[in-house]
């Protein structure tokens, strides 16, 4: 990991501050989902809405979205102007995550607030990355919502009746 983040190459920079705002963004949207449907009657606990959520929001982010996500920056990147570069490539997070909508409406809304919030961690990391201070507080941060987020999983997978 600490031989990743000393790496200069471009490439290897923007696929790991790709991974670094997946984590995070998982982190809130289990937070915010979890938050929303924890108020459900099939949920005792916020736990259990947590263990549940994070199931698919974990799943869609790391192998949908984050492909998406490098596949935005690799086509919106030969823009100068940050204001294109940026309209593109939130038109191409809200498109293509978008898709779906097209089987379940619900599901569309959480990836679209998903895709959002990917765009917006990822723009504000990309603006902060190059100060060694940001950083290394990105990545104190991706690490503390990594533990939250797994150890909040293990307590609801552990609280989760047998059924």
């Amino acid at each position: 990991m600490k031989l990743l983040l000393l790496h200069k190459g471009r490439k290897t920079l923007m696929v790991l501050r790709k991974v670094l705002v997946a984590i995070l963004t998982s982190f809130f949207v289990i937070l915010f989902g979890s938050t929303y449907i924890s108020s459900w009657d099939m949920f005792q606990t916020f736990y259990e809405a947590w263990f549940f959520v994070s199931l698919f929001a974990l799943t869609g982010i790391l192998f949908y979205l984050l492909p998406v996500s490098v596949l935005a920056e690799f086509i919106s990147r030969k823009y100068t102007n940050s204001i294109v570069r940026g309209g593109i490539s939130l038109a191409i997070h809200i498109a293509l995550v978008a898709l779906f909508g097209l089987w379940e409406a619900n599901l569309g809304y959480i990836a679209v607030f998903a895709a959002f919030g990917f765009f917006v961690i990822d723009e504000l990391t990309r603006s902060f990355y190059d100060i060694p201070v940001m950083k290394k507080l990105i990545v104190f941060l991706t690490i503390a919502a990594g533990l939250i987020t797994v150890g909040l999983m293990i307590i609801g997978f552990i609280s989760t009746p047998a059924s």
